[in-house]
Formats: C-alpha cells, sequence, structure tokens
C-alpha cells in the first residue's frame, strides 16, 4: 500500500468514527496519539501520506518474524478555526490572530473584531510602562492600553503600511519607537502625545537593547546604531559596515553586548568586538533573536533552525526534540521558572524548568506568536501576525 491523501477544510472526526479512530489497533499510531492528546474539534487542510512496506523477501527474517508491515503515516495537518484541549497543556485554545492574554488559567482575544480600537490584527511589539500600562506596536499604527480600555495613539506624518516592530523605554519616560521606516519618539511617554516625525537615518528596525548604564542601542537594516536624545549615531567600532543589516541586539547584566547578524554572533567586551563562532562552540552561520532569561542565561536563535543557550561561559543545546531546529520570535520567563517562546513555525511553546521539557507545540494556537511580554501581575501577552 502507497496512498496519497489531499483535503481541504476536512473536518475533524466526530461520534463512533471518532471513537473507533482513537482506540482501533489497525489505525495508524500518529492519527490515534494525535486525537488522543489533542482531541482536535473543527476543520483542516490535510496531506499525507499512508505507506505498508512490502513483505520481506528474504527467508530468514520471515522466519523470525522480524517483517513489519504496519501501516506507516506521514504528512502535515494544517488547523482553520480548530479548537485543541492538549495533554500536556491542559487549557482549551483556539487559532486566533491578534493580542492574547493569558493569565493561567484562561487565554483572552482581542482583534480588531471585537476591539475596533487595534489598526490592525498584527502584533509586533509590547512594552509596559512603569505605571503598568502596555503599549502596543501593529502594523498600522500604535496603541495604548490602561486600565480604561485601548486608546489610539496620535501619530504625526504617518506613512501608510509603517509598522512599529520594536519598542524600548528611555530615561525621562519617554519611549522610542523602532518601525519599518526608522525611529519615532513619544515625548513623556504619556497617553496623547503625538509620535514625533520618523528618522529615517537608520532605515528599518529590528530591535533595541538598553545597557545597564541606560544606553540605547538599535539594530537596524542600516546597521548597529547608538541613541542618546536626539542623536542617532553609528556604534562606535561597529564591524557591520555602513548599510549592512544587524538583526538583534542585547546587552547581559555585565554590560556586555551580544549582536546577531546574517554574519552570525558578535560580542563586545572591553577588547573590542569578537566574532563567535565554531572555535567557541557554536556552529551557527548566521543569528537573528537573542533572548536573555532572568537568570542572565543567554538564548541565540539561528536565522536557519537552530538552538542554543549561553551560560557559565559555554554554549549549550538542551535535549529540545523537535524544537532543536526551530527559530525564535521572543521568549518571557514567568514566575514558576519556565519558558514562553515564541517560534516561526510551532507557535507558543512553554519550557518548563530543569530537567527542560516542551509542553506543546500547542497546534492551533497561536501559529504565529510575533511577540511576548510578561506583565508586573505575571500575566502573559502575546502578539501574533
Amino acid at each position: 500500500i502507497d496512498l496519497r491523501v489531499r483535503g481541504t477544510n476536512v473536518p475533524a472526526p466526530e461520534g463512533a468514527l471518532r471513537e473507533q479512530l482513537r482506540t482501533d489497533p489497525a489505525v495508524p499510531w500518529e492519527v490515534r496519539s494525535f486525537i488522543n492528546d489533542y482531541d482536535p474539534h473543527g476543520n483542516f487542510d490535510l496531506d499525507f501520506q499512508v505507506k505498508r512496506p512490502a513483505e520481506s523477501g528474504n527467508p530468514a527474517a520471515k522466519a523470525a518474524g522480524s517483517s513489519d508491515r504496519r501501516l506507516n503515516l506521514t504528512g502535515v495537518l494544517r488547523p482553520q478555526g480548530v479548537q485543541v484541549r492538549c495533554r500536556w497543556f491542559p487549557y482549551p485554545v483556539e487559532e486566533v490572530r491578534g493580542l492574547v492574554r493569558f493569565d493561567g488559567v484562561r487565554f483572552t482575544h482581542f482583534s480588531k473584531a471585537n476591539t475596533p480600537t487595534l489598526p490592525s490584527d498584527t502584533i509586533l511589539h509590547l512594552l509596559a510602562d512603569p505605571d503598568g500600562s502596555l503599549w502596543i506596536g501593529c502594523h498600522g499604527g500604535m496603541v495604548h492600553l490602561d486600565p480604561r480600555g485601548f486608546h489610539p495613539v496620535p501619530i504625526q506624518g504617518f506613512q501608510a503600511g509603517e509598522e512599529f516592530t520594536a519598542l524600548v523605554g528611555e530615561p525621562g519616560g519617554r519611549i522610542l519607537c523602532g518601525t519599518n521606516r526608522g525611529l519615532r519618539r513619544i515625548g513623556g511617554g504619556r497617553e496623547g502625545e503625538s509620535l514625533s516625525a520618523v528618522n529615517v537615518e537608520t532605515g528599518g528596525i529590528n530591535d533595541f537593547s538598553v545597557s545597564p548604564q541606560g544606553q540605547v542601542v538599535a539594530a537596524t537594516r542600516k546597521g548597529l546604531f547608538r541613541v542618546e536624545g536626539a542623536q542617532v549615531q553609528p556604534y562606535p567600532g561597529s564591524p557591520f559596515p555602513a548599510g549592512e543589516e544587524v538583526g538583534c541586539a542585547r546587552f547581559d547584566r555585565e554590560g556586555v553586548l551580544w549582536v546577531g547578524s546574517p554574519r552570525g554572533l558578535f560580542r563586545r567586551g572591553p577588547e573590542g568586538y569578537q566574532r563567535i563562532g565554531p572555535r567557541e562552540g557554536l556552529p551557527f552561520a548566521t543569528v537573528d533573536r537573542l533572548f536573555l532569561e532572568d537568570s542572565g542565561a543567554l538564548w541565540i536563535s539561528s536565522r536557519n533552525g537552530g538552538l542554543a543557550r549561553y551560560r557559565n561561559g559555554r554554549f549549550e543545546f538542551p535535549p529540545l526534540g523537535p524544537m532543536q531546529r526551530e527559530r525564535l520570535r521572543e521568549g518571557v520567563q514567568d514566575p514558576e521558572g519556565s519558558l514562553w517562546l515564541g517560534t516561526y513555525n510551532s507557535g507558543l511553546v512553554q519550557l518548563l524548568p530543569s530537567p527542560i521539557l516542551t509542553r506543546g507545540p500547542l497546534e492551533g494556537y497561536p501559529d504565529k506568536a510575533r511577540c511576548l511580554f510578561r506583565d508586573r501581575r505575571g500575566v502573559l501577552w502575546v502578539g501574533t501576525r
């Protein structure tokens, strides 16, 4: 048997058929375990292959009874509005877009359908104000969330298609905003303050980081920059030529600057920049995301797929199973020590404390976890795209 099956918007089995697929040993193990573990309801696009190997012609193998003629199933299921309850993650979830709030018990979903103040369902960055309110960077604008609700942020000289990709707090309560066109700033960080005109010198902004001394660094499509008040200058001694893209930047607790780019990982210490590669134990040719744990450990994500953690002076590759080749979008740590990772292909994933164990990926929710933030009450906010 060698059968290819494709379908669009196929409903998950219900009733007697579902029970048979869940329990019948003749059904491929992959189907039974998926129904038992995730209890899916809804529609799927599917593309899979069912295959039974031909009986072995080896007489010795036949005599030993070693011929394996079980049905094997491989393929892809793409959820379309599926509702799922995962055995390893006992919360009801669904495929969503927009902003999601998770308080440890339930998910609350905000989208343009139920929150018209949001300029779009594409949420790109989240930042907390010292007063506990939330600034939300979106495709097409910004929104401020406080106890009274969602409020649009006025934007001077808004350009169609502008995306607010990175936000960071500055001294004096100001908020620096990175967009796909350059830099903007909210003076004073108060509701009603307009975003100033765009500074296009840097090109699109990929990431911000702030040193322990308050220095702001911007990783941009045109290089690595230092932002001081109204001054935007190339970062001193930068190994990136003018016009070369820099994907991410992160200061660690000791003030060492780590920078990821299409040319790999760089570290700036007292003696200048050092390129980190296989000789130092990191086999990644490209790096596009960095994330710091509360403990100070640094997670590194390769643009080509792959996750590593740097702590106590060496690189580690935790046993993450299928997650080992993932690409990281963002990460936060909850009060219990779990890491929540937004990934490119596995959606939102929770990593439990040592020993590391993935809880997820959460099939059907959300498939594009673009940004994560944990507020001071421990609530997890997820922006999707």
